[in-house]
């Protein structure tokens, strides 16, 4: 059964589209600085993560470029090539309220485990 939240637009790879799927495994191709803007129709800077073979990049906070940076270093441009695997995170917090978030797997993926992304 979809999660209603799938029903609605994005942009950005989300939670919902991780939830029904279960992880996903993608290489990174473009690391930018861009803006997403909220329900509330205000915008916010994030790391735009863009992977191989994804119809849309994920917007990326501080929980997510810390995780990749503890696996392949600091220096995006040294992130591309490389893959990370995409969790859905069911205990993300957003004001104060349980909404589940995108999160990246604190390993490395074996080699040959790409996917495409939703």
């Amino acid at each position: 059964m979809p999660h209603w939240r799938s029903f609605l637009d994005s942009e950005v790879i989300r939670y919902a589209d991780l939830a029904e799927r279960g992880d996903i495994t993608l290489e990174i191709s473009k690391v930018v600085k861009g803006k997403v803007t909220g329900k509330s129709g205000k915008g916010s800077s994030k790391a735009m993560l863009y992977f191989k073979g994804a119809e849309r990049p994920l917007a990326a906070g501080t929980a997510i470029l810390s995780s990749i940076a503890k696996l392949y270093g600091k220096n995006t441009d040294k992130w591309i090539g490389k893959s990370v695997t995409l969790y859905a995170d069911d205990d993300v917090v957003f004001g104060g309220e349980k909404v589940g978030g995108v999160r990246v797997r604190p390993v490395v993926p074996p080699s040959g485990q790409k996917e495409s992304a939703a």
